[in-house]
């Protein structure tokens, strides 16, 4: 991966050839019926590209469309480091603050305590995730002054809702046909974290909200679009959805079939990214994969009524 910080110049120099008027992000990849490159499919998204002011004006020449000047991520690697650095930092200091907050006579049981207690680590690894959406508001702010920070991240709301939401539900219900023919591990942290009442409201809350939201930000969006840049679609694809799958382990006892299906999910979370050239619309398929977990858990308690019964 390339670090360099000329990754994009942050007042790219617009060119009157014919090739700039064909978006930078879908250069390179594999063509699609209509004489659309496979960045572009999808186009429901409906890209506004928005037309630069006049300042951005070069030797009488109209400036290139908005979505033609951000097709190339303005971030490069370090921006991305420095975005998952200071997530780590946040949650661990929260987290210290939590547990010195935690009744107890010694840090060690303070520590016990608040182990013990799931919902305030998630409280926790919110108030850290809160913390990387505006270090990614910063980066953004800092790389360019064009554009708002949902467009520059290609955060496109795609027509047709519905097809993603419906693809989410597919995707867990293959997922959980798979759990019967995988060695899957019991008694995992996760399912351990379901059996406290105020912990199982706050995972229902948190994984169809800003869980995905911000795994979304970070993988689909910031990597992914760094890695699409340097090295193509498929590298960006696995790219992604390995650290996906990685960063779920622990939750799941460390079981490499529970990583497995993870990383799948991140692989069809990427390509939904590809297709429709559009973050939000694996966010809906995110949220969607999430909340069937969260109807089930709802149905089985009688809506959170009757914690007993998942016993």
């Amino acid at each position: 991966m390339n670090f360099s910080p000329d990754d994009l110049p942050e007042h790219p120099t617009p060119s009157t050839t014919p090739a700039d008027t064909v978006p930078v992000w879908g250069r390179g990849s594999s063509s699609v019926p209509g004489g659309q490159s496979s960045g572009d499919a999808g186009g429901e998204s409906g890209d506004p590209g928005f037309p630069l002011p006049s300042s951005h004006l070069s030797d009488g020449q109209p400036a290139p469309p908005l979505h033609v000047a951000l097709a190339d991520p303005p971030w490069n690697g370090w921006d991305v480091l420095a975005i998952v650095l200071v997530g780590a930092v946040a949650f661990f200091l929260f987290a210290f603050l939590a547990v010195r907050m935690t009744s107890g006579a010694t840090f060690q049981e303070k520590a016990q305590g608040f182990v013990a207690m799931p919902e305030r680590g998630l409280g926790v690894q919110a108030l850290a995730e809160l913390v990387m959406l505006g270090c990614m508001y910063l980066v953004v702010a800092a790389r360019t002054d064009r554009a708002r920070f949902w467009q520059t991240v290609r955060w496109n709301w795609p027509v047709k809702i519905g097809l993603y939401l419906l693809i989410g539900l597919l995707m867990q219900a293959v997922a959980l046909v798979a759990e019967r023919f995988l060695p899957l591990p019991t008694n995992t942290p996760f399912e351990v974290v379901l059996r406290r009442p105020y912990s199982l409201i706050a995972i229902a809350v948190f994984s169809v909200t800003l869980g995905p939201l911000i795994e979304e930000l970070l993988f689909r969006g910031f990597l992914y679009s760094l890695l699409r840049k340097h090295f193509g679609v498929l590298t960006a694809i696995i790219g992604t959805a390995l650290p996906f799958g990685l960063v779920h382990l622990a939750q799941y006892g460390y079981s490499w079939a529970s990583g497995l299906l993870i990383f799948m999910v991140g692989v069809v979370l990427a390509t939904v990214r590809e297709k429709a050239n559009s973050l939000a619309a694996g966010f809906l398929v995110h949220v969607a994969y999430n909340g069937v977990i969260v109807v089930m858990l709802l149905a089985a308690t009688d809506g959170f009524r009757h914690f007993e019964k998942l016993n």
